[in-house]
């Protein structure tokens, strides 16, 4: 996990921290008597102010090139906070009475609004990662989503049902989780999957009746770091792995098991499927070549696993390794593209 995405990830437990506090010591307060009316009308207000914006440091762990816009989505929760806070004079949001009497506002509505609006807010922004990475593990996400949302609209419609933080910290946990469980399976820099995904993927692969293997090399990749810098070159690493997977996009699944190298494995594919999506690769990095002038040229290989025919995939993994350094070495039209 990056130093940011922990940052915001420490943000948001710190402050659900706070929040199961402040609810903890209003239903406290509320037990002892009218002297401590004024104490349990401060923690709600608190708690009220506050808990919307922990969908907003969650949702801000992503994408934090998007600072702007990622402010302006701040905004509709500044009005809550006045209102909330102003509350135990007002009595908008809330009110507590003489007799430590707690009860909602005629403007409550505008608190759960806010709270919805960021757990919302949450969760477009995951589903945005997931497409952007094409993420397949997103079932536990939509799992949390699911939690979160059950357990905070239960509170709301029933407020002595305490259910909203419970859910929470039980999301921030399994969300945690499920974080380090993406970071573990992608590269980071060109954002596909890494070779301990591609290792944990190949037993599964091998009960398919046919695998194609498809090998790419980046060709005089160090020469690109050498000339332009190595955030040019991670930039090419990138445009290269966007065009492979938007290639096999219907076909197979690319991954970066080298410094400079990509397998796609795509089970249940005959020769000419494979060839196809070749050329839509080839197509891909010949526009963004356009684009790039500098984007290096690459060379493959590839093989196709039959189970009917006994073949062991790591073998064939070996043999479109070959070709593909076969044809990187004859450094020809067809050997490079």
């Amino acid at each position: 996990m990056s130093a940011r995405k922990a940052q915001m990830f420490g943000l948001a437990v710190v402050l659900t921290m706070m929040m199961i506090a402040a609810e903890g010591l209003s239903d406290l307060f509320a037990t002892l008597g009218r002297e401590y009316a004024v104490a349990a009308s401060v923690s709600n207000a608190l708690g009220f102010a506050f808990s919307p914006s922990i969908g907003l440091a969650l949702a801000a762990m992503f994408r934090t090139d998007d600072r702007q816009r990622m402010i302006l989505l701040t905004i509709p929760l500044l009005p809550n906070a006045l209102l909330a806070l102003s509350s135990p004079l007002t009595g908008l949001i809330f009110s507590v009475s003489d007799q430590n009497v707690y009860t909602r506002g005629p403007v409550f509505w505008v608190f759960a609004i806010t709270y919805i609006y960021t757990i919302a807010i949450f969760i477009w922004v995951n589903i945005r990662e997931v497409r952007r990475l094409r993420i397949r593990e997103h079932h536990m996400l939509m799992m949390l989503c699911a939690i979160i949302l059950i357990g905070t609209s239960l509170q709301v419609a029933f407020p002595q049902v305490r259910t909203a933080w419970v859910c929470v910290a039980l999301v921030e946990i399994m969300y945690y989780i499920y974080l380090r469980e993406i970071d573990f399976l992608y590269d980071p820099v060109t954002e596909t999957r890494n070779r301990s995904a591609f290792e944990r993927q190949l037993p599964n692969m091998a009960v398919h009746q046919t695998v194609g293997v498809i090998v790419f090399d980046v060709f005089r990749f160090k020469q690109i770091n050498d000339q332009f810098g190595h955030p040019e070159g991670d930039h090419c690493l990138k445009m290269v792995a966007r065009a492979i997977e938007d290639g096999f996009a219907q076909t197979g699944e690319c991954y970066r098991t080298g410094g400079d190298e990509y397998t796609v494995l795509a089970p249940s594919v005959n020769e000419a499927q494979i060839h196809e999506a070749l050329k839509r690769t080839l197509a891909a990095l010949k526009q963004l070549r356009q684009q790039t002038p500098a984007l290096p040229r690459i060379s493959y290989g590839y093989r196709i696993y039959n189970r009917d025919n006994g073949d062991n995939i790591l073998t064939v993994i070996e043999e479109a390794d070959a070709q593909m350094y076969a044809y990187k070495n004859m450094q020809g039209f067809g050997a490079l593209a």
